[in-house]
């Protein structure tokens, strides 16, 4: 079947030549060289891509071919073997890594610091990257990453801030279907292993100090199931060749989370509205009702949990925006748990740079292992 799809391209791409000739005759790019690898034909494709006259059919032959011959997609996602696609994001190495780790872990020293004050306690949860836990399935992960994970944990554990063990939990479980197979994100399974960590974590070390009233019981339960396009299929444009070469789509069941038992009604006649007492904070692995973090939260807190994590954003804005937000400074919860996956913790943001810069005032240099 490859050699007929092989075929199939190779027709494909000659009778786009044959459309698009002016425009290889102006391409020079490294052809001169007389190596062809998965970069020229990067570079070929980008000198093509506004003029060529049929544009998504040669995107689709370009990426078909590049895929075909290199095993590579477009920039932004790392192609592993078994049908296995990976954000290029969990490979970027900088040039001042530690730098960039000390900012962050000053950063979040700052954030508990500002919680602390308003009496809010904090819960940080880093998520440990899907190719660190499934590195099974590319050729290495880079040197300069492989103690990144445990090295920020320890500090952010030194610092004082309270944080349950995710690689830990999601290492012992790597048998099981943690991240989904061609998209940046957690499985639902993923989401309810972490969720259940952060559940045990508050009842051994925080519950007693905060007074949660933790009762409400909830109940997340399978509603149906799906064929789930992942989001890094947007790096890999197959086209009509997907049903032949891609990744395989993959099912995904869908759960809603019900109420089933509740006496906060009663305590709420007695003490008063409690308002907000766990706000969730974080990235789309929170945001996202997909993977139902969320509700896995309310089923292991026995408590509500008010979400103001955001799709496309990160952890850090979401956080910033809302601390600075009315419903932080008029209604404080008493526990914040801040969802962090790995791969954003070197990457710097400038549009909250100034809410930093006016709030940091934080020493890190007895916890920093960078």
């Amino acid at each position: 079947m490859k050699q007929i799809v092989a075929l199939s391209i190779a027709v494909t791409i000659a009778l786009i030549g044959a459309l698009s000739l002016p425009a290889f005759v102006t391409f020079h790019g490294e052809l001169d060289k007389g190596v062809f690898d998965g970069k020229v034909a990067q570079k070929l494709e980008a000198h093509y891509n506004d003029e060529l006259p049929v544009k998504s059919i040669a995107l689709n032959t370009w990426t078909a071919a590049n895929y075909l011959a290199f095993n590579e997609g477009r920039p932004g996602v790392v192609v592993g073997d078994e049908g296995w696609l990976y954000t290029r994001e969990e490979f970027d190495v900088y040039e001042d890594m530690d730098a960039r780790y000390n900012r962050r872990l000053k950063q979040i020293a700052t954030i508990k610091q500002i919680l602390s004050d308003n009496n809010v306690e904090l819960v940080f949860v880093l998520l440990p990257a899907k190719a660190r836990i499934y590195p099974q399935h590319f050729d290495h992960y880079p040197s300069e990453l492989d103690q990144a994970y445990h090295n920020i944990y320890s500090a952010i554990v030194k610092s004082g801030i309270h944080s349950p063990n995710i690689y830990r939990a999601f290492a012992k479980n790597a048998d099981k279907k943690l991240f989904l197979r061609t998209d940046t994100h957690w499985t639902p399974l993923g989401a309810l292993l972490c969720a259940n960590e952060i559940g045990d974590y508050i009842d051994r070390h925080i519950a007693e100090n905060i007074a949660l009233d933790q009762t409400k019981q909830f109940a997340v339960r399978q509603k149906t199931s799906r064929l789930h396009e992942g989001d890094l299929f947007s790096y890999l444009p197959l086209g009509v060749y997907q049903d032949f070469l891609g990744p395989e789509k993959e099912m995904i069941d869908i759960f809603e989370t019900e109420l089933v038992e509740s006496n906060t009604e009663m305590n709420n006649a007695l003490f008063g509205d409690l308002g907000t007492e766990v706000a969730l904070v974080g990235s789309s692995y929170s945001a996202n009702p997909l993977w139902s973090f969320e509700g896995y939260l309310k089923q292991a807190l026995h408590a509500d949990v008010v979400n103001f994590a955001e799709e496309g954003q990160g952890p850090v804005k979401p956080m910033v925006e809302y601390l600075s937000s009315d419903d932080f400074k008029n209604n404080p919860p008493k526990l914040v748990i801040w969802e962090f996956p790995e791969r954003y913790f070197p990457v710097e943001y400038q549009e909250v740079a100034q809410f930093f810069n006016t709030n940091e005032s934080v020493d890190i240099s007895y916890i920093s292992p960078f």
